[in-house]
């Protein structure tokens, strides 16, 4: 009983002592209290530990600014300045499909031979494969040329003639060059008002394009190209207007061309005009020479009108003839259009 009296004080003293007998007691972090209470009719002196749970003094959080957002710059995309001139300027580009149309006229280089007469051929060219690993891949598809032309020897001595071919073509580009290579099969009619001669024909033509001097900028001697050509008659007939057998004639061709493109001249801001000299041999059952001079409109990068001029020396023969032709390029001036 003495025990249970002793808490029921302790009690008392914690719980029913009025406020106005209680006292603040401040504690640091981890100090203990501890009281000491004597109890009425007892020598015996009680310590009674009291937990206290003292909280940590509240850390002011520090807000930091928030960052700015980094600024995506747009990728910037490489545009051509308007006007460049260099722009204007040819750079054979890869393309699939080629159009070229070409219209002639030749006289006699002598005023007693009366020969004279027009031609005129479309060429097209469409080339959408690829062949070949990366170090040599080429561009192949296929060609196909029409031709025709008449003249006259004299004013009731007239005669014609029409070309048609078709065979593969394939290109390949370089770092400033290019080269392009038809092979083709096909016919080649003839006629004059009392004969008439066909001809199945095998045609071969190659063409090469230097213009590295042009890649660096350079406006002197910027392009030199090389053309040449065989055809070869395989198999013929020539027949009178009776359909008498006649000895036919010879249709093998060739020739090998060079033209030197001297000097890209400014014209306007995207536009260019460029003056060149040819020279050739070639054979038509003589040797031939030819010589003469050319000049070439281009716009946007791309050819589009070039003139020629020349005359054809026939050795040991009086046939020398003057020529002049004028060719389109179709799909380049398409392009320049679409640009």
């Amino acid at each position: 009983m003495r025990s249970l009296s002793r808490m029921f004080y302790v009690m008392f003293l914690f719980v029913l002592v009025p406020e106005c007998y209680a006292q603040e007691i401040v504690l640091s972090p981890g100090q203990r209290l501890e009281m000491s209470i004597n109890l009425p009719d007892t020598e015996v002196e009680t310590t009674i530990p009291v937990i206290t749970t003292v909280q940590q003094p509240a850390v002011p959080v520090v807000q930091q600014p928030m960052a700015a957002p980094t600024k995506v710059e747009p990728k910037q995309v490489a545009q051509v300045k308007e006007g460049n001139f260099f722009d204007s300027l040819p750079t054979t580009p890869y393309t699939k499909f080629d159009m070229y149309v070409n219209a002639g006229h030749y006289e006699p280089a002598n005023d007693d031979q009366p020969n004279r007469g027009d031609f005129f051929s479309v060429k097209l060219r469409y080339r959408p494969f690829q062949l070949g690993p990366d170090s040599w891949r080429a561009n192949i598809g296929l060609f196909a040329l029409g031709e025709i032309g008449a003249g006259k020897v004299s004013p009731n001595s007239k005669y014609d003639w029409n070309k048609w071919l078709v065979g593969p073509t394939a290109k390949k580009f370089g770092n400033g060059w290019d080269i392009s290579l038809d092979l083709g099969m096909g016919k080649l009619n003839s006629k004059t008002p009392s004969t008439k001669q066909d001809d199945t024909i095998v045609y071969t033509s190659a063409n090469l394009n230097l213009e590295q001097r042009r890649k660096a900028g350079k406006r002197l001697f910027p392009q030199t190209e090389f053309y040449g050509q065989v055809t070869s008659s395989v198999s013929g007939k020539k027949t009178s207007n009776t359909g008498q057998n006649l000895v036919k004639d010879k249709k093998d061709t060739s020739d090998l061309i060079a033209t030197q493109w001297i000097y890209d001249v400014k014209v306007g801001k995207t536009s260019a005009i460029t003056p060149g000299a040819l020279v050739g041999i070639g054979s038509e059952g003589k040797m031939t020479i030819r010589y003469g001079g050319a000049v070439k409109y281009s716009a946007k990068g791309e050819d589009i009108v070039t003139v020629s001029a020349w005359q054809k020396q026939v050795t040991g023969s009086e046939k020398d003839k003057n020529y002049v032709m004028v060719s389109v390029n179709v799909s380049g001036l398409w392009r320049a259009l679409t640009k």
